[in-house]
């Protein structure tokens, strides 16, 4: 029992040091498997700086080597967009250019009237207005007398006397082989004996004149009592060589105006003469040969109306009145003396004028 009371074995200090020996061990672990963490992490990021360079190096020249492509791309475009600026640079510097001729008409136009205004008087300008809007609405008669007092206004170089004379001579017309009533206008009713062919004579017109103002379709057969109008004369031309004008007047009055040819070289003959033939469809007799009408070589065009001297002007041969089939010669001094017209000009005047026509050349 002593014994055993003895030896009493002191189990806490055993205890005591068994804890101590596992907490050490537990913290070494610990700190250990801290340690080979870090040593883990400071490896992974080691591993991770030393890894980085070597990843984009080699990239990295070949991105600046693409880049550098679309640099030079860029760089064309630059190149090539200021050509349409040049073109567009040069459309600029043309359009300047009507202006310039703009301004150079308007130079031009100031010497020819001398320095005159290019307008007609107010009062010209008005009575125009009314011919035209009277010779629209077939009031030939007021288009006439409207023109004809504005035609007597008219200075010879009013711009609006072209137009004035274009309104009368077609309002006149209208009138003589038309419809258009006018005082001037006669009415005879056929009796025994009449023909239309006396009637033209005794009232210095034609008998085209007459077929055409009263749609006959034969002026040889007319009945008794059928009643025809008639536009009396009588009719005298007047030509003007100056102006390539032929100015026909019906009773002392301005007609028409027509446009002709005359002869080269003052080939014309001037003085006073008169209508010695009307042919229809000429030939043309050059040197002995006779041109048929329609033949190419046929100057004649459509209507001849030959001239004869009277008074003091000498005798002529071979002048005379004519179409034309070169419309270009009207306006011009092209022919070997005669005067040329428009042939649907000379066949108008054909229609008027009979044979014995006074015609003044000046």
């Amino acid at each position: 029992m002593d014994g055993n009371h003895n030896y009493n074995p002191n189990p806490a200090p055993i205890n005591n040091r068994r804890g101590d020996i596992v907490r050490r061990l537990a913290a070494l672990v610990i700190v250990l498997a801290v340690v080979a963490a870090l040593v883990y992490i400071f490896v992974r990021l080691d591993n991770s700086g030393a890894g980085a360079p070597e990843t984009p190096i080699a990239p990295v020249p070949e991105v600046v080597i693409e880049e550098t492509a679309p640099e030079t791309i860029v760089e064309e475009a630059v190149v090539e967009e200021p050509a349409p600026e040049t073109a567009v640079e040069e459309t600029i510097v043309e359009e300047p250019a009507p202006e310039t001729a703009v301004e150079e008409t308007i130079v031009e136009e100031t010497p020819e009237k001398g320095g005159a205004a290019p307008e007609s008087s107010p009062e010209v300008r008005k009575l125009y207005l009314a011919a035209a809007d009277e010779l629209a609405s077939f009031r030939y008669l007021e288009a006439r007398n409207t023109a004809r007092k504005a035609l007597a206004l008219c200075g010879a170089d009013d711009p609006s006397q072209q137009s004035l004379t274009d309104i009368l001579g077609k309002a006149n017309i209208a009138m003589a082989l038309g419809k258009g009533r006018t005082p001037e206008k006669l009415v005879h009713t056929i009796v025994s004996g009449d023909s239309v062919g006396a009637l033209a004579r005794q009232n210095h017109t034609t008998i085209e004149a007459i077929t055409i103002l009263n749609d006959l379709k034969d002026p040889h057969r007319i009945m008794i009592g059928y009643k025809l109008s008639i536009y009396p004369g009588p009719w005298e031309i007047k030509v003007d060589l100056d102006h390539t004008r032929l100015n026909l007047y019906n009773r002392g009055e301005l007609f028409k105006v027509y446009s002709i040819g005359v002869g080269r070289e003052a080939r014309t003959p001037t003085g006073t003469f008169r209508i010695a033939d009307r042919v229809p469809n000429p030939s043309w007799t050059k040197g002995n040969r006779e041109i048929p009408f329609g033949d190419p070589e046929n100057v004649l065009g459509t209507r001849w109306m030959p001239l004869t001297a009277t008074g003091d002007t000498p005798a002529v041969e071979g002048i005379g009145l004519h179409g034309t089939w070169n419309d270009a010669s009207i306006s011009q001094a092209v022919s070997n003396g005669c005067i040329r017209m428009h042939n649907s000009d000379i066949e108008e005047l054909f229609n008027l004028v009979p044979v014995g026509t006074p015609a003044t050349i000046r």
